[in-house]
């Protein structure tokens, strides 16, 4: 995710210095800013989403393992010292 973000914001940067004149216009760099702005937030999101469904898969595997030790029916023993 971080990825994403430094390839968007390096992009946005790219294209705002293009267009305020602190870099000289060139069509190479404008498609590599916009290629890197466009691709950033596409890397941002596809994370995004791939870590919310690993999130959601964890959820229902730990509710699943709680219901199979509750299923076990296991009895608590004392021991003496």
């Amino acid at each position: 995710m971080l990825a994403g973000k430094i390839a968007a914001i390096v992009g946005a940067l790219i294209l705002v210095a293009q267009m305020i004149g602190v870099l000289r216009f060139s069509p190479n760099l404008m498609m590599i800013g916009v290629g890197l702005a466009l691709g950033g937030i596409v890397l941002m999101r596809s994370s995004k989403s791939s870590t919310d469904l690993l999130e959601r898969q964890l959820r229902k595997v730990e509710a699943d393992r709680d219901r199979a030790i509750d299923g076990l029916r296991m009895v608590e023993v004392h021991t003496i010292h």
